[in-house]
């Protein structure tokens, strides 16, 4: 009976480590994306240009349905697929008590810093439309969006923080379909039009201390952006060591997916950079 009591034991306990633990909830709803802060002149960004302004209206008129979630934001694209509205997830910043008047949360300043620094200066660089970053009382905008799940969310954005984006298509998708199709010439502009988007933030005196290639840069319309932009910062320091980085990485994906274009990438970056 002891033995017998022992391998019982033994098979519960096995059951349990079989048994998934259940994961800290992820997924998006209200409250994830929700904080009360209170404003912040800092985070105001530049006053939208016409053109801005009308496409801004042609994002928020529109139904979104959910495309992925980063370490920052949650992301949604819009039903004509050219915009996306990222909201950042609160769970990335301390809770909003700690926020004051006077003194605000270092990481949420940093990363709202960096959406400002985007959009003021870097709105052709980034696809960056509108951001909206402080509480507001003019949009008078509700927006459906549609979670992974397929369950729907109407939201009133005046009281929310987020951004709007051009959709951009993955650099690395972009330039394989350029290369499938046997359009090298195509693919060789594209990588031009790359390193010169990486080094106008060099010479602008902008670090993107996320300079991934696959997953950082895209094509809107022929031509490239930043995606993300959420580590961005405004200083000479460095910058040259993240332009180094991206050149390195681009290099990389050149090497294992398109070898006949790095004797061209290679002469570009000599020449160039």
């Amino acid at each position: 009976m002891k033995k017998l009591g022992v391998f019982l034991l033994l098979n519960l306990g096995l059951v349990f480590l079989l048994i998934p633990i259940p994961k800290r909830n992820k997924t998006f709803s209200l409250e994830a994306i929700s904080a009360k802060l209170p404003f912040q002149l800092s985070w105001e960004g530049r006053a939208q240009n016409e053109k801005e302004k009308e496409e801004t209206e042609r994002a928020l008129s529109q139904s979104y349905r959910f495309l992925g979630g980063g370490g920052q934001c949650f992301s949604f694209v819009s039903e004509d697929g050219k915009y996306v509205i990222k909201f950042f997830k609160q769970k990335a910043f301390p809770p909003p008590q700690s926020v004051s008047l006077k003194k605000t949360d270092p990481k949420r300043d940093r990363v709202f810093s960096a959406f400002r620094l985007s959009f003021d200066l870097l709105s052709e660089e980034t696809g960056l439309l509108y951001i909206h970053l402080n509480p507001t009382q003019h949009l008078h905008k509700t927006v459906l969006f549609s979670d992974i799940s397929g369950k729907e969310h109407l939201l009133n954005l005046d009281q929310l923080q987020f951004v709007v984006q051009k959709k951009a298509e993955l650099a690395n998708g972009h330039i394989d379909a350029l290369v499938a199709s046997n359009d090298v010439d195509g693919a060789k502009e594209a990588i031009d039009q790359l390193l010169s988007l990486s080094m106008r933030l060099h010479e602008k005196g902008v670090r993107n201390r996320d300079p991934n290639f696959r997953s950082n840069y895209g094509f809107v319309d022929g031509r490239p952006i930043v995606v993300d932009v959420g580590r961005m910062a405004s200083t000479e320091k460095c910058a040259k060591e993240d332009l180094r980085r991206f050149t390195e990485k681009f290099r990389i994906y050149l090497a294992k997916e398109h070898p006949e274009l790095l004797e061209y990438f290679d002469l570009v970056c000599k020449k160039n950079i």
